[in-house]
């Protein structure tokens, strides 16, 4: 099964499902997900809350529920880059994929800002990690770099939109565009 690499955001609800709906695929065995981040509200751009998004809930409520995830629409959507930068600290540490579930389901589900220091310092500490090591590395911008290569290597690929999916790798890769729900991630693996 070739890799898969996703561009996504956590405040992105098409993102958050498609990332379930690859890690359950990834669960059932050969799929190797490569996760890189893209802002889609890098500052100074003006956050747009997903409540204040026309249509939003009408196209992913449904597979939100497919899935069975919790799925609310938050009245603010936070700056994610130090979310990104949390992950990253949190590869490090072996609790990864723990701490992506974490984040997006603090925002999606419990409504918290996850751009806030405190609060990714007390998700990475559910996962039996020193929130104060997470805290350091966020304060002195240790993975800052990481997420601008990922931004710039979006650029490159003409990235636009959140989740971007390829499959594959080089000019073979086939590239998806927007939510992937099951069905629609078997039909894209299966045509590779």
């Amino acid at each position: 099964m070739p890799p898969i690499t996703i561009f996504s955001d956590f405040s992105c609800p098409f993102s958050y499902v498609t990332e379930v709906a690859l890690r359950r695929r990834a669960a059932a065995g050969g799929l190797e997900i490569r996760y890189r981040a893209f802002e889609i509200y890098p500052a100074p751009a003006r956050p747009i809350a997903p409540a204040e998004e026309p249509g939003w809930d009408e196209r992913v409520r449904p597979l939100a529920r497919e899935l069975g995830v919790d799925l609310r629409a938050p009245g603010f959507r936070p700056r994610t880059r130090k979310a990104h930068e949390a992950y990253r600290f949190a590869v490090e540490r072996g609790v990864g994929d723990g701490m992506r579930r974490a984040i997006f389901r603090a925002y999606w589900g419990e409504e918290r800002d996850i751009g806030r220091i405190d609060v990714l310092g007390e998700l990475i500490a559910r996962l039996d990690v020193d929130p104060e090591d997470l805290r350091i590395a966020l304060d002195i911008d240790r993975f800052h770099d990481e997420v601008v290569g990922d931004e710039e290597i979006a650029a490159r690929l003409r990235v636009r939109a959140t989740p971007t999916v390829f499959i594959g790798t080089g000019r073979d890769a086939r590239i998806h565009v927007g939510a992937l729900g099951p069905a629609a991630l078997d039909e894209a693996l299966a045509s590779r």
